[in-house]
């Protein structure tokens, strides 16, 4: 049986990639049934960009990614 996840975020490109049954990924570039949002900075560095209808994972430990912790502190002054 395929699987085919819903939803685009890191975790899920390494699940689609250590998963052969699942040939492919589901990716939204921006909510597509929103009007477009302003530019936002992103809370993860090193987040990989889809080129081509296709992404690399990272070559870094873990996820490959890093918390720009200045960021958080600035959603949390927001929120």
């Amino acid at each position: 049986m395929k699987i085919i996840n819903h939803t685009y975020s890191l975790p899920h490109v390494h699940f689609s990639i250590a998963t052969p049954n699942c040939p492919m990924l589901e990716h939204f570039p921006s909510p597509a049934w929103a009007e477009p949002l302003p530019e936002a900075r992103p809370l993860f560095i090193g987040e990989p960009a889809v080129e081509h209808a296709s992404v690399r994972p990272p070559d870094r430990p873990g996820l490959g990614i890093t918390l720009d912790r200045e960021r958080l502190r600035e959603l949390c002054r927001i929120a």
